[in-house]
């Protein structure tokens, strides 16, 4: 493992925010003031609660399975050009940390539909965002891999081609 893996990476960003914000919640009703809590009422939260917790769910088995399928890419010239880019290992962060956010989120909205307090209601609103934000930064990363894949291949000239030719004619 070298250097720059050891590094933390800027998606870190995204599994400390939302705790902070939480932290800052938290803060707030230790102070008597309820900017989130209060503003639904408890039929809503439970709604609420609900569809999040099948949302996350969901999400968090997109997330787990889009995480295995790179990980477990055969060796093979295009997956190995992959694996040399540096936005490799920090997609494969990334997707870390929006696991960990959607499995935080999907066990406090699981609780919450049962027991609705503050807390979980904090929860949800930390969490939420910051799942969400973890699909989108994934997704975009993702997207300029490919692209700078493409340019790659574009920019290098097709020489695995005239190899397989040559050796489909000596056959």
């Amino acid at each position: 493992m070298n250097s720059k893996h050891r590094r933390w990476p800027w998606p870190v960003s995204l599994l400390v925010l939302p705790y902070c914000l939480c932290g800052a919640l938290l803060a707030l009703h230790a102070g008597g003031h309820y900017p989130f809590a209060e503003t639904l009422a408890s039929d809503k939260a439970t709604n609420l609660f609900t569809a999040t917790s099948g949302a996350a769910g969901s999400l968090l088995g997109l997330v787990i399975t889009t995480l295995a399928i790179l990980v477990a890419f055969p060796d093979r010239p295009a997956a190995n050009r992959l694996r040399m880019f540096t936005a490799w290992p920090v997609l494969q962060y990334c997707l870390l940390v929006t696991a960990l956010n959607l499995l935080i989120l999907l066990v406090a909205t699981l609780f919450g539909t049962a027991n609705d307090t503050f807390f979980l209601r904090d929860l949800l609103a930390a969490f939420g965002p910051a799942a969400a934000a973890g699909i989108l930064v994934s997704g975009i990363l993702f997207a300029l891999l490919l692209l700078n894949l493409t340019h790659a291949e574009n920019q290098e000239p097709r020489r695995f081609r005239t190899e397989v030719d040559v050796d489909a004619l000596g056959r």
